[in-house]
């Protein structure tokens, strides 16, 4: 009762207390201390912030058991007590976040396709454990040279996320999807479809490439597009591995 906790010495919560029942112990007017941990929803200690951050600042340890929106992780980060939570909002919004917001986080997941801009922004705004989601999807010069080699996003997208789906805008040429589908464990889908010389697809008897069995298994229906001369053998094999080839 609030007339036994007034007349108390100390008060000692023996396991973790919502909000308002921290609240309840820090509004107390015993004479000794109180000890207690918050484990909450976002909500609530956002919430609680604006309520009595006294309550939250003189908890032992506070933590999230939902995960914050920017706005609550924002609210949540101005505290000078350090709380556990991860972030789930759109990209857009992760993007747009300002202050500790995100880099006080322990992990902050994407709820929405992203695309490289934005997965670069927030990637260097925080060293949380990057989910994304709903996959990523940009134009393929944003994953990979016309070389192959990997970009800056590609290669921590690989690191942040190494399960991440990866959607190819515009049409990318073999050495760059093989470069996108070394980085990702999931799938490659290829909305531009692919375009190169026809011995990157089928050796002149007809043999399959690797890098078109990798991309008839990431991309069942993909364009193919061959800038050069096609034998029948050939020919064969790559509308074998597509329903979309286009000589």
């Amino acid at each position: 009762s609030e007339g036994a906790r007034n007349e108390a010495v100390n008060i000692v919560s023996t396991d973790s207390c919502t909000f308002a029942k921290a609240k309840t112990i820090d509004d107390a007017t015993n004479s000794g201390s109180n000890t207690y941990d918050i484990s909450d929803s976002a909500t609530a200690i956002a919430a609680g912030v604006g309520s009595s951050s006294n309550a939250i600042s003189n908890a032992g340890t506070v933590k999230t058991n939902t995960y914050a929106t920017v706005a609550e992780a924002t609210t949540i980060s101005g505290l000078t007590k350090a709380v556990t939570y991860s972030v789930n909002d759109t990209s857009a919004a992760l993007a747009a976040s300002g202050g500790n917001s995100l880099s006080e986080a322990t992990i902050v997941h994407f709820s929405d396709q992203a695309n490289t801009t934005q997965f670069n922004t927030i990637n260097a705004a925080t060293e949380a454990s990057l989910v994304l989601l709903a996959g990523i999807a940009d134009n393929v010069l944003n994953y990979t040279d016309a070389n192959g080699n990997a970009t800056t996003a590609l290669t921590n997208l690989n690191t942040e996320d190494a399960d991440c789906v990866i959607t190819v805008n515009n049409v990318a040429n073999v050495v760059q999807f093989d470069a996108i589908n070394t980085k990702t464990t999931s799938n490659v889908i290829l909305t531009g479809g692919v375009q190169d010389v026809v011995a990157k697809f089928a050796a002149a008897n007809g043999t399959i490439t690797a890098s078109l069995t990798a991309i008839s298994t990431q991309d069942g229906d993909v364009a193919i597009t061959v800038t050069d001369t096609v034998n029948v053998a050939q020919a064969t094999t790559i509308a074998n591995a597509t329903i979309k080839y286009v000589k």
